[in-house]
């Protein structure tokens, strides 16, 4: 797996065991969102940097949830680099849902909040039937 999306999977389950409560620590995604961060959801809601941070603090401990990434493909390998994937999610006892995102990656050094050298630029993402 390419280190971009290698980014994408552990972020997510960064994103899950913050939803289920195992910590509170947000250092890893602070450090991983660039400063010019946007985020458009599925709902067509566009966020900050710090608008997304506080919308995932405000879920910490209150929402657990499975995340699954699918799927990942290179669009272009830039920089930055675009990739589009495929994240599932399900809470407990529920079906899953799904989405499909592009996410727009510039490269950085590698670090503590950045692992695989990739901090977060954009990410769009659209609702996806799942069956």
């Amino acid at each position: 797996m390419e280190a971009w999306a290698r980014e994408v999977v552990d972020l997510h389950r960064e994103f899950a065991a913050l939803f289920r409560g195992d910590h509170d620590d947000l250092a890893r995604l602070e450090a991983a969102l660039a400063p010019e961060f946007r985020m458009i959801g599925p709902d067509g809601i566009v966020r900050d940097r710090a608008a997304t941070i506080e919308a995932v603090a405000g879920l910490v401990g209150r929402r657990p949830v499975d995340i699954e990434i699918h799927d990942p493909r290179l669009v272009a390998a830039g920089p930055p680099l675009v990739g589009t994937y495929e994240e599932w999610h399900r809470e407990p006892g529920g079906p899953w849902t799904g989405r499909v995102t592009t996410a727009v990656f510039d490269p950085c050094p590698v670090g503590p909040g950045t692992p695989h050298g990739y901090r977060w630029l954009l990410v769009h993402e659209t609702w996806l039937a799942l069956d």
